[in-house]
């Protein structure tokens, strides 16, 4: 066992370890984070106006890119293989639709699924 003046000295040494460590931390998450300095701040906002105005005038999105495309396989090939299975291959599209059900897009994906059935 240590003596109790080298465990309280242990005990010291490894808390200031430890707050050596999260200040390391700190100071590299804030160099992180901090991207401009007290005399470009100012330019630095209007730059980030202006983006987000330049965002606001291009709302002018393509009325697909807010819907949610739903998963459907079709049919694509029906043929007949070796020992008599018959196979049956399905493709999957991406469907978007309005809100009345019809159909606005339909785009395939790279997805395929095989079916055998035995004759």
């Amino acid at each position: 066992m240590l003596s109790k003046s080298s465990s309280v000295l242990f005990s010291i040494l490894f808390i200031v370890f430890i707050l050596g460590v999260i200040a390391y931390l700190d100071t590299a998450e804030l160099q992180n984070n901090d991207t401009s300095s007290f005399l470009t701040s100012v330019s630095a906002n209007e730059d980030m106006i202006e983006e987000t105005l330049g965002d606001v005038n291009q709302s002018k999105e393509d009325p697909l890119d807010s819907i949610i495309p739903n998963l459907e396989y079709r049919l694509v090939e029906t043929s007949l293989t070796v020992d008599g299975y018959l196979l049956e291959t399905y493709r999957e599209y991406e469907l978007y639709e309005d809100e009345n059900g019809n159909i606005l897009k339909s785009v395939p994906t790279a997805n395929y699924e095989y079916i055998r059935y035995k004759q």
